[in-house]
């Protein structure tokens, strides 16, 4: 037993050499990185099982891949990059496949037209305006090289729920000074923990949420509110005023904006006639739409009444956009979605996805024309 227990103790103590060698030679513990501490996925690979209804079997399977400066996609280096699109989770699209999303659609048909346009992806999760002022100024600026010629903004619809800022990424699991995560700031060990752990419990998270393609959807062109405009004013001169202040970031980086509008999947025109889900899902759960008036509960609003509400922030969007001289697209009212583009009233399936790169194609293709070229397409 004496032996054995020796054996036993040389051995654990070889692992923990070995295991302090190689977080030594793969960690970050004498590297400079001035993109530690932001909260901002990096360095992961996750795979996720989806299953909602009416998903096509193809896009079951999700691989999610952030790069170390954060960004989704296949662009290069930084000082590549054409165009950076800058939003929250429909811009992020976590649920659709490397390859697949709408940046990806886009870089591909540029890529069929014989240019080589590169795009990044830098959506986050829960992003409102107030957190994207906080990337400018904390995020990209340490990005070396990063100059893009474009910043496509897709937001908007996460600032109907934001009453107060919100900078960091929604899965920070640690505080900001804490030790724990001074130690998972560096620790290579801890990235491949990180990796493993949501390999192992994200694949058996399914996506089940109520959505326009759900069976016996029932449609109502009649809103349950008569108040919109009182209840989100203060929201509304809030997000023209961040919009503004954005704007003038992209600019001062040297790029030109473009503002695209974003749609929802509980509304949808139908001979001309704008029609919203009698049932729909209050997004982030509880929709605070003004503290005084309490919180606006399931059953409270239907379709109809997120499709009024968001129509204020796009108009908005593209009244900032017009007054910087910005590429405006309103893809909310030009792109007709069907109910299977959409897995949830928020969010885009992979088809939803390919509509959305597709169309953003035909808007942009000018941009990247040879000089010469007779088929450029007008933009609004």
């Amino acid at each position: 037993m004496n032996n054995a227990g020796r054996v036993a103790s040389w051995n654990v103590g070889l692992a923990v050499v070995a295991l302090a060698g190689f977080e030594l030679l793969f960690g970050e513990w004498f590297v400079h990185d001035p993109l530690r501490g932001l909260d901002i996925p990096r360095h992961v690979a996750w795979q996720f099982e989806l299953d909602y209804p009416g998903i096509r079997d193809d896009a079951r399977a999700v691989t999610y891949t952030r790069d170390g400066f954060g960004l989704r996609g296949d662009y290069g280096r930084p000082a590549n990059i054409d165009v950076l699109t800058v939003g929250g989770s429909t811009t992020d699209q976590r649920y659709i496949t490397d390859g697949r999303t709408w940046q990806d659609v886009l870089a591909r048909r540029f890529r069929e037209t014989g240019r080589d346009v590169r795009i990044a992806n830098a959506g986050l999760n829960g992003r409102t305006t107030y957190g994207h002022l906080h990337d400018f100024e904390q995020w990209f600026a340490l990005i070396p090289g990063l100059a893009p010629a474009y910043v496509l903004l897709y937001v908007g619809i996460n600032d109907m729920f934001a009453d107060r800022p919100h900078y960091r990424w929604d899965e920070a699991p640690l505080g900001d000074r804490s030790f724990a995560r001074f130690i998972a700031e560096r620790s290579v060990l801890y990235r491949l923990y990180r990796a493993a752990s949501h390999r192992l419990t994200r694949r058996d998270r399914s996506i089940r949420r109520r959505s326009a393609s759900d069976p016996g959807a029932a449609w109502t062109g009649e809103p349950l509110l008569d108040d919109h405009r009182e209840r989100l004013a203060s929201r509304v001169d809030g997000y023209r005023a961040r919009l503004d202040t954005l704007l003038e970031h992209i600019e001062a980086m040297g790029a030109v904006p473009i503002v695209v509008t974003q749609p929802r999947g509980d509304y949808r025109l139908v001979d001309g006639r704008v029609e919203g889900l009698v049932d729909t899902q209050p997004t982030a759960r509880v929709l605070h739409l003004d503290s005084a008036m309490g919180r606006l509960m399931p059953g409270t609003a239907n379709g109809m009444d997120y499709y009024l509400m968001l129509s204020a922030f796009n108009a908005v969007s593209l009244d900032q956009c017009r007054r910087h001289n910005g590429i405006c697209i309103d893809l909310a009212a030009d792109l007709a979605f069907e109910p299977a583009d959409f897995y949830d009233p928020t969010h885009t399936t992979a088809d939803g996805a390919r509509k959305i790169g597709e169309f953003l194609f035909d808007r942009l293709r000018h941009l990247f024309d040879p000089p010469g070229a007779s088929d450029a397409v007008p933009v609004d």
